[in-house]
């Protein structure tokens, strides 16, 4: 257009001096040519000027606040590199880190993301932290513009428009006192394209056993002498002494004696009087159970309208556990056949 309009005016003004050079008797023709040739060098500046803020519009223009906060100073305001220094995996733990530095607050902040308000982050929670492009923390009373109140901050949260990520991390974790690990994995893949956001993670955990005696913890005195291999008690008196032949043997009594591993003679028990098996409960008593989960979760979000949201969602998990709390004690009770042997066969 600017070209055009450049040539018709170099032309018209061509013709112009003709006129003049041809006839000076003629001054309401030169006139009106003077008149049209300033007119088509108008429509050529004016072409000129509405071409170029359509060059200007095809640059990137980044917003970093909704509008309505333009005016508002804001406490944090995180850029990429700010969001890659806390070292977050999802966008849930960025912004859990990010209120613990805010402090407690007697409200929720609230959120809205890419200029909309949100009443529910999970859209957006399991989300790589690859798909922010800034955090914006507003002072309280900010949500008052958009239906908070006067006591609550806003955090609003950019994202990218275009990604598409697949991710895998791998994690392992061992006790400074040894004796437990645990193993963490996590496969990502997100997809977003302006307001469609689609994202799918699976996570898994394992942790190993930790027990009592793995950490020294001293066992209280049971009230009875159970143990794995059995001990030997009177009953009912179980502070009595359990056989009189058996004491008159040992030549003290006997309140106590070791069960040993075959059908023991008087003599043998009279070896070990008042000696008892003991079992280390803590080898059976665990601090962290052993666990194992699986954990799958899924999001689609998108809008039908400017005004209507959609979000679908769906989880899976699966956990296993196993806890040790010690053996239950057995107490089996035989009769007395005779006073002179402890064990005989009817």
């Amino acid at each position: 257009m600017t070209i055009t309009g450049r040539s018709r005016h170099r032309s018209f003004q061509s013709t112009a001096v003709a006129v003049l050079l041809a006839s000076a008797s003629l001054p309401a023709h030169a006139a009106a040519a003077a008149a049209a040739a300033s007119a088509i060098a108008g429509d050529a500046a004016a072409s000129g000027q509405a071409a170029a803020p359509t060059d200007r519009s095809q640059q990137d223009i980044i917003v970093n606040a909704p509008p309505l906060f333009r005016d508002i100073l804001p406490e944090r305001s995180l850029d990429q590199d700010a969001i890659d220094s806390y070292g977050a995996s999802t966008v849930d733990e960025i912004l859990g880190d990010l209120q613990v530095e805010l402090g407690d607050d007697a409200e929720q902040p609230l959120f809205i993301v890419n200029g909309q308000r949100v009443s529910d982050l999970s859209e957006i929670g399991a989300l790589p932290v690859e798909v922010l492009r800034n955090i914006v923390v507003l002072p309280r009373g900010a949500a008052l513009r958009v239906g908070g109140t006067g006591t609550q901050r806003v955090i609003s949260i950019t994202l990218k428009r275009t990604l598409r990520q697949a991710t895998l991390t791998a994690a392992h974790k061992i006790s400074t006192d040894g004796d437990w690990n645990a193993d963490r994995g996590e496969a990502m893949l997100t997809r977003i394209k302006g307001d469609t956001r689609a994202n799918l993670t699976f996570r898994m955990r394992d942790e190993s056993p930790l027990l009592e005696s793995q950490r020294g913890i001293i066992q209280p005195a049971p009230f009875f002498p159970y143990a794995v291999a059995g001990n030997v008690i009177g009953f009912p008196d179980t502070r009595a002494e359990i056989d009189p032949a058996l004491s008159a043997l040992a030549g003290q009594p006997v309140f106590v004696v070791p069960l040993p591993a075959s059908a023991p003679t008087l003599q043998q028990l009279a070896g070990v009087a008042n000696q008892q098996n003991v079992t280390d409960l803590g080898a059976f008593r665990t601090l962290r159970p052993k666990t194992r989960n699986y954990d799958l979760n899924g999001t689609f979000a998108t809008r039908l309208a400017t005004w209507l949201p959609q979000v679908r969602r769906f989880t899976g998990t699966a956990t296993a556990a196993i806890i040790c709390g010690a053996f239950p004690g057995c107490c089996s009770c035989f009769p007395r056949p005779t006073p002179s042997h402890l064990f005989r066969t009817a």
